[in-house]
């Protein structure tokens, strides 16, 4: 892209500049981070984007890559809108000056701990070596005893200060890299275990939820089944007759329609006797 012309940032430049100087433990100021903050917001739109903040600090001699930008942008970017806010801005300042000032109070720490076990270490070489050339009387029993219990006692505590002062600084230089990226293997590995245990425990509840459902349709169609089967009705009364459905015969009565002379069986067998009557025999 064209090279932009680069602004002059008076007041982003002593921001980034406040943790420099004398002022390292006092903490920024709310008026000089709005005020930074409005040096970047040229349109008072009371946000600032990624390309904004970027260009900002180029024009203050830092250079970060889109890589870089991007971490930033996801710290300082808490609601996630795609921009920055003064509260966001002030907010994420006022978090690295913290960060900074632990780790500035870590390191001093550090440092005094490795200056003490170093002056701990030549003074003890100084003791072991001036024990070990002392000579108690020989018929002194007591002496020697004590002479030798204090040889041991030094030479195991030299034997521990060598290690922390050069022991384990050479085992980080030499083996630092592989130790970082073993534990960071380590630690992928278990995060990958702990997920797959996790899907795992989900699959066997989503399965055991659906065993459930199943039985419960189950039990609810055996249920309507046995509500609507014909054996459930069997102490039910009978359904009533029709009237066009015929009786059934009583014994020494005569037959429904054996009275009515205009029934067929009436009609048909009333010629017959006729001619019986009439016939000579």
């Amino acid at each position: 892209r064209p090279r932009r012309r680069r602004r002059q940032r008076v007041v982003l430049q002593r921001v980034i500049d406040w943790g420099t100087g004398d002022s390292a433990d006092v903490p920024l100021p709310l008026e000089l981070l709005e005020a930074a903050f409005g040096e970047i917001d040229r349109n008072y739109s009371g946000k600032i984007t990624q390309e904004e903040f970027a260009e900002a600090l180029e024009d203050c001699g830092l250079k970060p890559s889109r890589q870089a930008m991007s971490r930033i942008m996801a710290d300082i970017d808490e609601n996630h809108s795609g921009d920055i806010d003064v509260h966001e801005f002030v907010g994420f300042f006022w978090a690295t000056q913290e960060l900074v000032m632990m780790e500035r109070k870590d390191g001093s720490r550090a440092a005094i701990f490795s200056s003490a076990c170093v002056f701990l270490f030549f003074g003890n070489l100084v003791g072991w070596a001036g024990v070990g050339m002392s000579r108690p009387a020989k018929d002194d029993q007591e002496a020697i005893d004590q002479n030798a219990s204090l040889f041991q006692m030094m030479s195991g505590s030299l034997v521990v200060l060598f290690l922390i002062n050069v022991g384990i600084p050479m085992i980080r230089m030499t083996l630092g890299p592989s130790l970082t990226a073993w534990c960071a293997v380590a630690a992928f590995r278990i995060k990958e275990f702990k997920n797959r245990k996790k899907r795992r425990a989900e699959q066997e509840e989503r399965e055991r939820r659906e065993a459930e459902e199943l039985s419960r349709r189950a039990d609810e169609l055996q249920r309507r089944r046995s509500e609507t089967s014909p054996t459930s009705q069997e102490g039910a009364p009978p359904p009533p007759e029709s009237e066009d459905s015929p009786s059934p015969p009583v014994l020494g009565l005569p037959a429904p329609g054996d009275d009515d002379p205009k029934s067929p069986a009436r009609s048909s067998s009333s010629p017959k006797s006729a001619r019986d009557a009439t016939s000579p025999i």
